[in-house]
């Protein structure tokens, strides 16, 4: 049965099928352009992209989903019985999706709020579930946003880079890709939070980078007790069980997952790039 608040989210949540389709998130893919061709999120894997790329020599780079995109999400919410519509999208400061999202609210005749969740990937699918969960409770537009706060307030994501091709060549994270020249071979460990990436550690090693990123979590100032955890990885899943390893032996984990990320950080990252996103209780 529809909810008179619906929810809306950009694809880089990073979260289950299940769990978008039990509370009915209705998800506008971030596309990724490979030259011409314009690949939606969700349609092929990040190791499909790589492969495209390497045959192509085109490099992939990611672009803000069209407000149309946006405007026709909330057409449909609104057919299917939705009185307001709650939209959630990656920090403005990474993409241009919040403004694509505003500009199709604009237009929208249906109320729309847009709230840049200051979270990307794994975190930011941490604060659209929980807005998923606060309005499947019943509450209303202002404690959904908050329950998206306080959650990502207790959430952090830190990850390790495997190479710096596709950073200097996309060139899409400007501050990273500017130290590239400094940082071949090494390992950039990258946490994401507050809207913003800041590199942390320089290992050489990718099991070193592996040891920065739990120890990092477990020196977190964001929380304590059992963590909700989820490993991203961007075709690296044997990295990412190697990740998964070391947090559940170093870690209060009360559960844990992994997953593929989205395209988009794919895109902006490279193959290789492992991450552990954590919720605190």
């Amino acid at each position: 049965m529809p909810m008179p608040i619906a929810l809306v989210a950009d694809s880089s949540t990073c979260l289950p099928a299940d769990v978008i389709k039990r509370f009915g998130i209705d998800v506008v893919p971030i596309p990724v352009t490979m030259g011409d061709d314009v690949i939606d999120d969700g349609t092929i894997t990040p190791e499909d992209l790589f492969a495209r790329a390497e045959v192509s020599g085109k490099v992939p780079r990611t672009a803000s989903p069209s407000p149309g995109a946006f405007h026709d999400a909330y057409l449909r919410e609104k057919a299917r019985g939705a009185e307001s519509i709650l939209c959630l999208t990656l920090p403005d400061s990474f993409s241009g999706t919040f403004a694509a999202a505003n500009a199709a609210a604009d237009l929208a005749d249906i109320p729309v709020r847009v709230v840049d969740t200051g979270a990307v990937a794994a975190v930011h699918g941490f604060a659209v579930e929980a807005a998923a969960r606060a309005l499947a409770d019943g509450e209303c537009v202002d404690d959904a946003v908050e329950a998206v706060h306080d959650v990502v307030r207790r959430s952090e994501l830190v990850g390790v880079i495997d190479s710096m091709k596709y950073v200097a060549r996309n060139g899409r994270v400007p501050w990273l890709a500017g130290q590239a020249a400094s940082l071949l071979g090494m390992k950039p460990v990258v946490a994401f939070s507050g809207g913003r990436a800041r590199l942390t550690d320089r290992p050489r090693r990718i099991t070193d980078a592996i040891e920065r990123i739990v120890r990092r979590i477990e020196s977190s100032p964001c929380g304590s007790g059992p963590l909700e955890a989820v490993v991203l990885h961007a075709a690296a899943p044997a990295l990412a069980e190697a990740l998964a390893m070391a947090a559940k032996g170093r870690l209060d984990i009360d559960a844990i997952r992994i997953a593929e990320c989205g395209l988009a950080m794919a895109a902006h990252v490279g193959p290789g790039f492992v991450a552990l996103g954590v919720r605190h209780a």
